[in-house]
């Protein structure tokens, strides 16, 4: 990306949670507290992002993009 200088650059975490699959069955299982994240309402998507994954990944991609353009 740094080679192409693009004006954005979007990133999505995690894995999109379609209804009626069984991720969508485990969240409403689950009291959202395993990794279940947006979906509040019919306007927002369901993801599922891993734990270990959860904790580092925000801040490394705010690391990394700062990184690349200071000039924001």
């Amino acid at each position: 990306m740094k080679e192409l200088e693009p004006d954005r650059v979007g990133v999505a975490v995690g894995v999109r949670v379609y209804p009626g699959t069984e991720l969508a069955r485990e969240n409403a299982l689950s009291g959202r507290d395993r990794g279940f994240v947006g979906g509040d309402d019919e306007t927002t998507s369901l993801f599922f992002v891993e734990a270990g994954v959860a904790t580092v990944i925000f801040e490394y991609l705010n690391h990394r993009t700062l990184r690349v353009r200071v000039d924001w």
